[in-house]
């Protein structure tokens, strides 16, 4: 049963390190189509 969870907790561990640096990319792509 918890080999289930493992996958899950991966993707949940990396998508909260990883949303910093997609909002940043996003951001900086917005502030580019701005200027």
């Amino acid at each position: 049963m918890y080999i289930f969870l493992i996958p899950l907790i991966i993707a949940i561990v990396l998508s909260v390190f990883l949303l910093p640096y997609i909002i940043r990319e996003g951001d900086r792509v917005l502030a580019d189509q701005i200027i």
